[in-house]
């Protein structure tokens, strides 16, 4: 679409350009093409569905049939997500408390610090804490002192991936690789292939194979960026300058995964190059924004909260419109989320003014900002103070603070659906409201 016909004066944003579109799209064109061969089959007739990937037309007996093989698919997903997360911890429980015990590693848990840690504790906790990013560690430099300990950084970095920013492809491949192994034709084989099918139906965190690899890509672009960023920005700055050149580089990666999600650290964040701590700010900002889009936009009952009108016609000016709706949807997050940390932002400023003002050591209108976007992001990546060893928010006052928990609170909750989703309707429960709330229930759609 030219930018003339989108509505917005002034200079083409760069992404509207023809080359920059071809570049981010053509990749995922295979993508978008129907599967070979024939899809298998986990109900006794064939479904008809419309644009949006819905059950068209339902018998009563067919309804019937769906809803069992939903239960099942709920059931089976009940033992699944319970046993990646039992497997992945087990593993690197397996893998890093052996590690942990190391003279090398042992010494620097326990002396790094007053309180002789146990190093097998560290390990249990710091999996945890990594698979769930948190971004708590029981060591007050986080990782700072672990730098060159490739084994521990890879399988914590691995563990960011896993349980948070990858979670939904990993999940899928997990789905998909049991569906592989059990016997075809099976009960459990046509109730895996039902998830795949319609991931959407049965889990809030499962998306269809396009979105997942499209998911895949861009998590993987930000890190990736993030991570080059980290190497060219930093050069000439001293404290990283004295890292020697593989450590810097497996750092850099973990502190990639580790800027956006989880809240490690293996640097000084305040002793980094400026314009990589504006890059870390921006890449806290959009942590959870492809998670998101995902999530909305593999809803197929929420067509209001991307702004698609209902409609059975599936041309292909129906689907450019819809594309366009979910780029404005992006944009309505961006700008949403915005006037919370604004809000925030200035709140914090006016409290916070004798030691803007005097200058207190720490303080900084971009290090109250850097702040306030770790907090909205969930991420817990602070500047800190340069006279002790926890964040900046450490030194607010008691009404900042009452400020942050309510900014973490609504960072929280918005990677929830706008709408009621259909992966936490009861299996069956298949009533679809047109006109939103006031409209009449309709038996239309399964």
């Amino acid at each position: 679409m030219r930018h003339y016909e989108i509505g917005f004066g002034g200079i083409p944003a760069p992404w509207e350009s023809a080359f920059v579109q071809k570049l981010f799209t053509r990749p995922f064109k295979r993508l978008t093409r129907p599967a070979r061969g024939t899809p298998p089959r986990y109900l006794s007739f064939d479904p008809s569905f419309d644009s949006r990937g819905r059950f068209h037309s339902l018998s009563e007996e067919q309804r019937e049939e769906l809803s069992v093989i939903e239960f099942r698919s709920s059931k089976v997903l009940s033992w699944i997500v319970p046993a990646y997360l039992i497997f992945w911890i087990s593993l690197s429980v397996v893998i890093l408390v052996p590690y942990s015990y190391r003279q090398s590693v042992a010494s620097i848990i326990r002396n790094s610090q007053p309180g002789n840690l146990n190093p097998g504790w560290w390990a249990f906790f710091t999996t945890i804490s990594g698979f769930g990013d948190s971004g708590l560690s029981l060591l007050n430099s986080s990782f700072i002192s672990l730098s060159g300990e490739y084994l521990i950084l890879i399988v914590i970095g691995a563990l960011i991936l896993i349980g948070n920013t990858q979670y939904p492809v990993f999940l899928r491949l997990t789905v998909w690789t049991l569906s592989k192994i059990v016997r075809q034709n099976s009960e459990l084989h046509k109730t895996l292939c039902f998830i795949l099918n319609h991931p959407r139906r049965c889990f809030i965190y499962l998306f269809p194979s396009t979105i997942t690899w499209c998911l895949f890509a861009v998590q993987l672009t930000i890190d990736i960026i993030v991570w080059v960023l980290f190497i060219i920005l930093n050069i000439g700055v001293p404290a990283v300058e004295s890292i020697p050149g593989g450590t810097r580089t497996i750092d850099a990666l973990f502190q990639a995964l580790g800027a956006r999600t989880s809240g490690f650290f293996i640097i000084t964040i305040s002793s980094v190059a400026p314009a990589l701590q504006v890059t870390y700010l921006a890449a806290m900002y959009i942590s959870s924004l492809p998670i998101i889009v995902s999530l909305r936009r593999s809803n197929i009952y929420e067509e209001q909260s991307l702004g698609i009108e209902r409609s059975d016609n599936h041309n292909d000016n129906q689907v450019k419109l819809e594309k366009s709706y979910v780029g404005r949807h992006i944009s309505n997050i961006l700008v949403y989320d915005l006037w919370y940390i604004v809000a925030a932002f200035f709140l914090i400023c006016v409290i916070e003014r004798n030691a803007l003002v005097t200058g207190q050591s720490g303080y900084s209108i971009f290090s109250i900002l850097f702040e306030v976007a770790s907090a909205y992001g969930l991420v817990g990546l602070s500047l800190g103070i340069p006279y002790d060893n926890y964040s900046l928010c450490g030194t607010f006052h008691k009404l900042s603070k009452l400020i942050f928990i309510c900014l973490m609170l609504r960072g929280r909750h918005r990677v929830l659906p706008l709408a009621t989703d259909r992966a936490v309707l009861s299996p069956g429960g298949e009533t679809v409201f047109q006109g939103g709330i006031k409209g009449r229930p309709e038996r239309k759609y399964g």
